[in-house]
């Protein structure tokens, strides 16, 4: 078994097509999980997501990685930032505004 997650990855590099190709090449997952562009295919396991991103941001260290990770439950959203070789994780939260009683209809 496992846990199921869609996946993107974005960059702030203008060669981003270029390093996902090559990261593709690196990541058996990354090439089941990511088109050319960085987006995801469809959900699947990608058991070494995090060894995997330490890996390309210590390859392209001047470049700023951030991971799209949304899990098969259904609050589980999280992004995780890369450089350097090194993570930062941050998960999402669902924040309702409070009652306005001028939005009634």
């Amino acid at each position: 078994m496992g846990y199921y997650s869609y996946i993107e990855i974005h960059s702030d590099s203008d060669e981003h097509e270029e390093i996902i190709k090559s990261f593709r090449q690196y990541s058996q997952d990354a090439e089941y999980c990511l088109e050319e562009n960085g987006y995801g295919v469809e959900s699947a396991k990608w058991h070494e997501l995090e060894s995997d991103l330490r890996w390309l941001s210590k390859s392209y260290p001047n470049v700023m990685f951030h991971c799209y990770r949304n899990g098969e439950e259904s609050e589980d959203f999280e992004k995780i930032y890369a450089t350097g070789g090194k993570l930062q994780s941050v998960y999402g939260e669902v924040v309702y505004p409070e009652f306005n009683k001028k939005e009634l209809k």
